[in-house]
């Protein structure tokens, strides 16, 4: 997703189309399924915006994931019941197996006022939880 430093318009703006991918799980009769995505680099952030991953030459920007349109806050990586973040996803039908694709996005956000072109690397993790 190559994007260039001109097209962000200050901090907390976004540039460039946002890269689609999405995650697939297969759940038991009747389960309730929810989720917790974690940062990475930065397990104790409850923010909206990943920290940059090692790797990282870029600074001044990183990377936030959306979901239907909205970003995702991170929370801890924990399956437990109301863990902080944790979102709904759905309930498998009491009939039998049911599988779940969670479209996601992707999407650069500019972070400081000041920023330097290069790499922009960032990582999370997803805590399922079946409820």
């Amino acid at each position: 997703m190559p994007v260039g430093k001109t097209q962000f318009s200050g901090e907390g703006s976004s540039a460039g189309a946002p890269a689609d991918f999405k995650l697939t799980t297969l759940c038991g009769s009747g389960v309730k399924l929810y989720a917790t995505m974690t940062d990475g680099s930065d397990p104790g952030n409850t923010g909206n915006i990943l920290k940059p991953a090692e790797g990282t030459t870029a600074s001044g920007v990183s990377v936030q994931i959306l979901r239907d349109g909205l970003p995702i806050s991170f929370g801890p990586d924990s399956s437990a019941s109301g863990n902080t973040n944790q979102w709904y996803i759905g309930t498998a039908n009491s009939g039998g197996s049911e599988v779940f694709t969670i479209p996601l996005k992707a999407r650069y956000v500019q972070t400081e006022a000041n920023m330097v072109a290069g790499a922009v690397k960032a990582r999370t993790t997803v805590t399922f939880s079946y409820q």
